[in-house]
């Protein structure tokens, strides 16, 4: 599946790849520790609570937790999913679909690449060590590096700054509607590669759309 008639083009320098749903399949888990705290709080969760929380932190992200689970502790109920969270994670961390390769043919073609996530670097460089990928990566922005979290562009301009490129010579890669709205609004050419969301038309007009990363190879010009 590609939509939206965005070409890809020789003119691109850097790759900015956000991390959880893109490169590792985290997102799932995350959601799964967020049901278990509604569930064990006698709360719904809407469809809606997934799309937003998505890519967001800091006071956004309490924000959220405040609204959906409707509690003046959002804090506690955070350190609690993201402990289930990071349990997990010691145990199994999954690769998605096409890391390696776009990897491998990005640093062959002299991209430069970065991470620009909503996790803290602690956790980024964590995934990517343990995941034998580190070394692919020149840039890593965190949400320390942040004071607006997605959909705010701040994180791809920080990111495309840091790699020494206009924003408009780098993709961003995102599963999420924030991060696509942001890589969209830091005038960056974005790339979705659906995970727990799938795109609306908002979404399709301001990025392209593939079914993994590995069909994103078979359209760069280089």
């Amino acid at each position: 599946m590609k939509s939206c008639g965005m070409r890809l083009n020789k003119k691109m320098k850097g790759a900015i790849f956000d991390m959880d749903g893109l490169l590792f399949d985290t997102e799932t888990i995350w959601h799964k520790y967020w049901t278990l705290a509604a569930t064990d709080r006698d709360i719904e969760l809407p469809e809606s609570f997934k799309y937003e929380i998505c890519g967001s932190n800091g006071e956004d992200m309490y924000n959220k937790i405040r609204k959906y689970y409707k509690t003046d502790d959002p804090y506690s109920l955070y350190d609690e999913t993201h402990n289930n969270y990071e349990n997990e994670l010691k145990q199994h961390i999954e690769m998605k679909k096409g890391v390696i390769e776009i990897l491998e043919y990005l640093k062959a073609h002299d991209y430069k690449i970065a991470i620009a996530s909503s996790s803290d670097r602690e956790r980024i460089i964590s995934n990517i060590t343990r995941t034998n990928i580190k070394d692919y990566f020149d840039e890593l922005v965190g949400h320390e590096d942040v004071t607006l979290s997605k959909p705010n562009p701040e994180v791809f301009l920080k990111a495309a700054n840091y790699l020494g490129f206009k924003p408009e010579e780098c993709y961003v890669f995102e599963d999420a509607y924030n991060g696509i709205v942001a890589a969209y609004e830091a005038g960056c050419k974005a790339i979705m590669i659906p995970d727990i969301m799938a795109p609306n038309e908002e979404m399709k007009s301001k990025c392209t759309v593939y079914n993994s990363l590995l069909d994103v190879i078979k359209d760069i010009e280089i």
